[in-house]
């Protein structure tokens, strides 16, 4: 959710849940999955996290822009 989202719902901070501020479509990662492939997504998609999951859809991890910006 953007900001602007948040102010235009006027959501109470002490009432919010993850369900009014979640993204609706996931987009997701293998672990084989290149970090340049990764930052671009991130980049597409003003993301600033992406999950990684393994071919049957259970979560492995979450790689970060904190991540991405470490691994050298």
């Amino acid at each position: 959710m953007r900001l602007a989202q948040y102010f235009e719902h006027a959501y109470d901070p002490k009432t919010l849940t993850v369900r009014h501020i979640m993204e609706g479509a996931v987009c997701t990662v293998s672990p084989e999955t290149r970090g340049i492939a990764i930052a671009e997504i991130m980049a597409e998609r003003n993301f600033g996290a992406v999950p990684v999951v393994e071919r049957d859809s259970t979560l492995v991890g979450l790689v970060s822009e904190f991540d991405l910006l470490w691994a050298h």
